[in-house]
């Protein structure tokens, strides 16, 4: 079992843009019974703005693009999540791959939620892979597909 400190669960609030107590506020003080896929399922049906679900689109969306070289900022990734609208604001120019491999990065975060509950097998992860490769969501899917899979491992 994981213990976090006080630390730790400010800057996962911080990240994640919310308060501590609504961090904590499913299981009171015992953080390990908080069920983290539950909370991001129902959070998705839900639609609403500012939750872990959305926060966690968008960030999880930037920083791993970003890692693979997109340009789109985080604000002009959040805009796309929230309005599945691009907004060009005076002289700003925005690369199409960019756009397209943020959107379908919103996907497949909402696919492994779908799946997240399934073992780890081999042949996941390409079903993963194959779904997302043979659209060319991504200039170069493994970094970004191999993230999605830490991450529903976790």
């Amino acid at each position: 079992m994981i213990e976090l400190n006080i630390e730790s669960i400010k800057r996962l609030a911080e990240i994640f843009r919310i308060t501590i107590d609504e961090l904590l506020k499913d299981e009171k003080d015992d953080i390990s019974k908080i069920n983290v896929l539950n909370i991001l399922r129902e959070q998705k049906e839900m639609k609403l703005k500012g939750n872990l679900y959305q926060n966690t689109q968008i960030i999880f969306a930037y920083n791993t693009n970003h890692i693979e070289g997109n340009k789109l900022t985080e604000d002009q990734t959040r805009y796309l999540f929230e309005t599945n609208t691009i907004l060009f604001e005076r002289e700003t120019i925005a690369n199409v791959d960019d756009i397209l491999e943020t959107a379908n990065h919103f996907k497949l975060v909402d696919y492994m939620l779908d799946k997240a509950k399934e073992n780890l097998i081999e042949d996941m992860i390409k079903e993963f892979h194959t779904k997302f490769e043979k659209i060319h969501p991504f200039q170069d899917g493994n970094g970004r597909v191999g993230r999605i899979i830490a991450f529903k491992e976790c």
